[in-house]
């Protein structure tokens, strides 16, 4: 009787592209000694494929509007964190998780767009601050509809219940694997 490939026989085509072809596995196995681990890497491999399909379909929703992702994002933590009183540009660097450079890059290129101005701070007149100008809040509306519309799309093919579980798992495997790397540099 010949293996298993995680509890099936033979895999779907629909999963071809994300899983490790049956083929490999014995090599995998003669290699390792053990596949045991596959599934994790299984869920690797899957969730990176995931990530660069939405990149992609992202890309191209966010491309009508003359943004890209990184440009969308940049400007959603503004409109979000700083609509009212704006919002510094290293709390903008902490929130998307990047450098100070990228910051001051992003905020001159959507700034000579005319789609973020810089500001002085409400309370602190040394300091500046980040805000969508009125073109950018304009632009950043349509946008998120787009990307509201087409995430809801994209995401259909699940249940409600479904997309809940599987937001919780990925938020577990998250909060695991920052864990994991947390344990990893205190070596």
């Amino acid at each position: 009787m010949g293996r298993k490939y995680f509890g099936m026989d033979k895999v779907p085509d629909d999963r071809l592209g994300v899983l490790i072809a049956p083929t490999a596995i014995a090599e995998l196995d003669s290699f390792f000694g053990t596949t045991d681990y596959l599934s994790a890497v299984q869920i690797f491999r899957a969730t990176r494929m995931l990530s660069h399909r939405m990149n992609e379909a992202s890309s191209s929703w966010l491309a009508q509007h003359g943004l890209t992702p990184a440009q969308y994002n940049f400007m959603a933590v503004i409109f979000l964190q700083g609509r009212k009183a704006g919002i510094s540009s290293r709390d903008v660097g902490k929130s998307m998780h990047t450098t100070s450079g990228t910051v001051t890059s992003m905020t001159d290129t959507l700034e000579q767009s005319g789609l973020v101005e810089r500001v002085p701070h409400p309370s602190d007149r040394r300091s500046l601050v980040l805000r969508l100008t009125r073109k950018g809040e304009r632009l950043f509306a349509k946008a998120a509809q787009t990307h509201h519309d087409q995430a809801v799309a994209a995401m259909s093919a699940l249940s409600a219940q479904e997309q809940q579980t599987l937001l919780d798992l990925i938020v577990r495997a998250g909060n695991s694997l920052g864990e994991a790397i947390l344990l990893e540099s205190k070596r």
